[in-house]
C-alpha cells in the first residue's frame, strides 16, 4: 500500500536510484543532493514528497519554497523540481501534485517541465512568457559602468537586490551591474546556447526602464566580458520598454509556468529554482 509523506534529508539516499531514470543531460548525485537543503527561509517547509510503497520509495516531487519580497509584501513560494515516479507507479504520481497544492497563499513555479507543462496547464499554471527576446549589442562608447563582481556590486544595491545577490551567491550564475550616476540595472544572468550561438540568459532584471537606457552603451562590454553574442529575455521583463538595439524576437523555447493568485506576471522571475540550485 502506499502513501505519501514529506521528504527529509535523511531520505536522500534512498532517493537518489529513482533519480537515475531522468535522460541524460542529469546532474550528478552531490548536485542533486542540493536539493535536499533549507534556504530562502524555507525552515519548516518540506523539502519536497514523497511517495513510497510498503517503505520502498517509489515516487518524488520537490519543493524548493522560498519566502521573497515582492511588490512590498512578503510572498510564499514553491518552485516545483524533479518530479519522478516509478514506472509501476504512474498512475498515482498526479497524487503527489494534488499534494504539494494543498499548501495555501503560495505561488507556485516551473521552469523545466516540458513534458509536464500540458499537466500543470490543467491545474492553473500559465507562461510568463510565450516569446523572447534576443538583444544585440552596437559598438557604442559612452559613460558607464559595468560589474560583474559580486562584492564590488553589493554595495550600490538597494535593500531588496541585495538580498537577492546575497541568496544566490553560492551558486555559478553570473551577476551583472550596470550603472550611471546613481542609476542602476541588476541582473542574474546564465550563459546558455541557442541554435549553438552562445547567449546570456535574463533570470532576473531590476529596473527595467534604466536597463533600456544604460543598455546601448554597456551591452557590447557585457557580452565580451561573458563571451556571448546577445542578451536572452523573456518578454515579460521588458514589457513596456523599448531598446533602442537590434532585437530579434522568438518563441520561448522552455515552457516557464507559473500559478498565482497573489503576484503578477510582470513582477516574476526565474530565481529561487532548481535552475540555479542545479545549474540548469
Amino acid at each position: 500500500m502506499t502513501r505519501i509523506r514529506p521528504a527529509e534529508p535523511e531520505d536522500f539516499e534512498r532517493l537518489y536510484p529513482l533519480f537515475l531514470g531522468f535522460n541524460a543531460p542529469r546532474p550528478s548525485k552531490e548536485t542533486f543532493r542540493r536539493l535536499f537543503v533549507r534556504r530562502w527561509g524555507n525552515l519548516d517547509d518540506p523539502l519536497g514528497y514523497l511517495l513510497e510503497d510498503e517503505g520502498h520509495p517509489v515516487g518524488f516531487l520537490g519543493t524548493l519554497f522560498s519566502r521573497r519580497e515582492v511588490g512590498g509584501r512578503d510572498e510564499k513560494c514553491c518552485n516545483l523540481t524533479t518530479w519522478i515516479v516509478a514506472r509501476d507507479y504512474r498512475s498515482e504520481g498526479l497524487s503527489l501534485l494534488l499534494r504539494v497544492l494543498q499548501h495555501p497563499n503560495t505561488t507556485f513555479t516551473n521552469f523545466t517541465g516540458v513534458k509536464v507543462a500540458p499537466i500543470l496547464r490543467r491545474f492553473g499554471f500559465q507562461a510568463l512568457d510565450e516569446r523572447a527576446r534576443i538583444l544585440l549589442p552596437l559598438p557604442l562608447a559612452a559613460p558607464g559602468e559595468l560589474l560583474l563582481d559580486p562584492a564590488r556590486i553589493a554595495p550600490h544595491l538597494d535593500d531588496h537586490d541585495r538580498r537577492i545577490l546575497d541568496d544566490h551567491r553560492p551558486f555559478s550564475f553570473p551577476h551583472v551591474l550596470l550603472r550611471r550616476g546613481s542609476e542602476y540595472a541588476y541582473l542574474i544572468v546564465k550563459v546558455v546556447r541557442r541554435k549553438r550561438l552562445p547567449l546570456a540568459e535574463v533570470h532576473y532584471l531590476s529596473h527595467p526602464a534604466v536597463f533600456t537606457r544604460l543598455a546601448p552603451a554597456l551591452l557590447a562590454r557585457l557580452c565580451l566580458r561573458l563571451g556571448v553574442l546577445g542578451l536572452l529575455a523573456g518578454e515579460h521583463y521588458l514589457a513596456g520598454q523599448t531598446a533602442p538595439l537590434p532585437t530579434l524576437t522568438i518563441p520561448q523555447r522552455l515552457p516557464r509556468l507559473v500559478r498565482s493568485t497573489r503576484i503578477a506576471p510582470r513582477d516574476m522571475d526565474t530565481l529561487y529554482s532548481e535552475l540555479q540550485v542545479l545549474d540548469l
